[in-house]
């Protein structure tokens, strides 16, 4: 949802190749992040491995974007005091927009941002974009 946008995601469950040592995979994608998205379903804030990952984006400065999951959880820790961005209703096309609005908008990322689409060809005419 977000490749559009020049914006690579890295989801543990989905990207660790079979075989592979998969906390050495965390640990590397951790190290070259430029955002953290937080994804706040139930019992995330019960997930060691989520709090890690958490304080590991709050130490080294990360913009941190949390995605409240139909209300169920708030941001908590570290991250507390961020407001998270509601889920809601809405398709994963609309709530990519937002994420990368945010993305565009924030002093953190607004510059990392504007280099990587700089540096490539469009993927997609945005106004072409279905939603």
């Amino acid at each position: 949802m977000l490749k559009p946008y020049y914006i690579d995601c890295f989801v543990a469950h989905e990207d660790i190749m079979p075989t592979l040592e998969w906390q050495v995979e965390i640990i590397k994608a951790l190290n070259t992040m430029d955002v953290f998205i937080s994804l706040h379903c139930e019992n995330f804030k019960n997930s060691i491995w989520c709090q890690q990952e958490i304080g590991i984006a709050y130490a080294k400065n990360i913009k941190i974007i949390p995605i409240k999951f139909d209300g169920k959880e708030d941001p908590c820790g570290f991250i507390s005091k961020i407001q998270g961005l509601p889920r809601r209703k809405k398709d994963r096309n609309a709530l990519a927009k937002e994420i990368v609005a945010i993305i565009k908008e924030s002093s953190m990322t607004k510059d990392v941002y504007a280099n990587i689409c700089s540096q490539n060809t469009p993927l997609i005419d945005e106004t072409e974009i279905p939603f």
